[in-house]
Formats: structure tokens, sequence, C-alpha cells
């Protein structure tokens, strides 16, 4: 009998500005106790000093610096699709802010053959140890409400259940099948930032199982506080609104447009208009977000498009 023929893995690392991040999560990476057969960074357009450090200190890496900045999405899309056209069976997809424990791709494959999974996610802690469960997603129809499955996280590792089933996850160490790719696709490079990963995972979750595995984990170092967006930043919220209104056209179709809409108006405009600054800021972003995201208008992607669209830079 012949041997099995062992499966290719590629790493893919999405960057921008964050090179010291960067070199933390390739250490993780080449430290792996499951050898990787390729490690892809895709740049974009940094502008720290990464096209230096990363050819200078991890000259076996794959290194792709693109000409702009074409969001996490976009750099996603072209990560994902070199490593699928290079012929990878699975692509472990993460941003640069992510660092695996050594074991973590070991676990991961392991798991993926016991469970016969084409779609495994690791466990996703902070830099506390604590779990930040809000990146495991469920989503709650007509409007893919999403709630965190810490709950259902917290109770499944007290359990001798290994994995648990989800709706959507953050792009932090999801490790891919190329039958999935051959299935549904890329992630949506037109998304620019924001909601690229829900999007991506949900349509996955569609047609195959999409779990997390216990006990492989990953630390992300976002150090996320919560609060509101300064209003100088307020631009990302943009991307997020249209693309999440996409995102409810596409998959649950006018009910969940009209359950939006409700929503925004009873909810939404209320809170902007009761308690919060730069009124009509606000409003304009959200009017001209859900606009673009009915329309499939996707010609805004960039800071400056978005700063422009919804009267930032005026």
């Amino acid at each position: 009998m012949g041997e099995t023929k062992r499966e290719k893995v590629a790493a893919v690392v999405v960057t921008y500005n964050r090179k010291h991040l960067l070199r933390e999560c390739l250490q993780a990476l080449l430290s792996q106790t499951e050898p990787l057969d390729e490690i892809i960074v895709i740049d974009n357009a940094s502008t720290d000093g990464t096209d230096e450090m990363v050819p200078a200190e991890f000259p076996q890496v794959t290194y792709v610096r693109l000409p702009e900045n074409i969001g996490g999405a976009g750099g996603f899309h072209e990560g994902m699709k070199l490593a699928y056209e290079k012929g990878h069976d699975w692509i472990w997809v993460m941003d640069d802010d992510a660092e695996p424990e050594r074991d973590t791709l070991d676990k991961l494959l392991v798991g993926a053959k016991e469970q016969r999974l084409k779609v495994i996610c690791p466990l996703i802690k902070g830099r506390d140890g604590h779990l930040q469960g809000y990146h495991h997603k469920l989503l709650k129809p007509p409007i893919l409400k999403e709630r965190s499955a810490i709950k259902v996280l917290e109770t499944q590792q007290q359990s001798s259940k290994k994995v648990f089933l989800i709706d959507a996850n953050a792009f932090l160490g999801i490790l891919i099948n190329r039958e999935v790719v051959d299935s549904v696709g890329l992630p949506r490079k037109e998304f620019f930032i924001w909601g690229d990963d829900t999007e991506y995972t949900y349509r996955i979750s569609r047609k195959y199982s999409l779990s997390v595995l216990v006990d492989a984990v990953i630390v992300h170092k976002d150090d996320r506080k919560g609060g509101s967006l300064p209003i100088t930043s307020f631009w990302k919220c943009y991307f997020g609104i249209r693309n999440k209104t996409f995102m409810v056209k596409n998959f649950e179709g006018w009910r969940g447009i009209v359950a939006l809409c409700a929503r925004t108006l009873c909810v939404t405009v209320p809170n902007i208009l009761l308690r919060l600054d730069h009124k009509l800021l606000r409003l304009r972003t959200v009017v001209r977000g859900i606009r673009d995201g009915l329309m499939e208008d996707f010609s805004v992607r960039s800071p400056d498009g978005a700063r422009e669209r919804i009267g930032l830079l005026e």
C-alpha cells in the first residue's frame, strides 16, 4: 500500500504598519511543532520599514508588498488566492497581531482529521489569558445581529466536547481547506475593512461546519478596550455599515433589510440625536452606508474615500 500524501499548509498573514507585532507573529509561525510549507506575508504598503525587516530577518518567508493599501479584506483576498494557486491543501489565515501557541497548527490539523472538518478555528485569547469570545460569533436573523459565543465557549471548556459550532469567526488562526475555496470562493476584497471576516466565514458556515477547537489556542494582541471611536476615525464606521447592510441583503433578503431599517430608525437615529456629538456627520454616515450597501456600491475603497463620502473632509 502507498503512503498517504502529506497535505501542504500555508500561513497567510496580512500586515500594515505593525512590524514589531508581525515579527512576533512570524517567530511563532516558524516555531510550530508542525512545520509550515510556506508563510505568505501580504504587506498593505506599510511605511514603517516592514519592507526592510521581513526580507532581512525572515528570508524564508514569501513576502508580497502591495503597491497600495487595499485594506484587510483585499489583503486576505490576495493572500488566500496566492496560497490556493500554489496548490496548498490548507490555508491558515491570521492578522499580524496574532500569535499561535507552538502546537496550535498541529492540534488544528489533528482536530480537523478526527472531526472530519474542512474548516476549523482555534480558541482566541488575549494577552491576559482571558477568552475573546466576541471573535467567535453567533449571528441572529433577520439583521444578523452578532452575539459573542463566550458563554457557550466557557461551558464547552468545562465539558468533554472538543469542538463547538459557531456562525462566523475573525481572521485569527482559522484553518481552511482548499475544497472550501473551491466551493465558496475568496473573501470579498471590495469590503476594504470591517466585516470581511464575518461575511466570509458566515458564507462558509452555511455549507460547512464552522467549529472552534477548544484546546488549540491563539493569542490576539489587540488590547481591545471598547468604547466609541474618536470622530477623526469615524470613517471606519462607514465601511462597517455599508458591508453589514450588504450582508443582510445578501443573506436575509428584503425581510432583513426592512428589519435593519426599522432598527436604524427606532434605535440608532434616536441614540445619535439624544446622546452623541457630531450628529449630522453620524447621521450622514449611517444613511450613506446603508444606501451604498443596498445599491452594492463598493466604489469607496480607501480611508480618504470614506472621509469624503461622509463629509469628514469638508
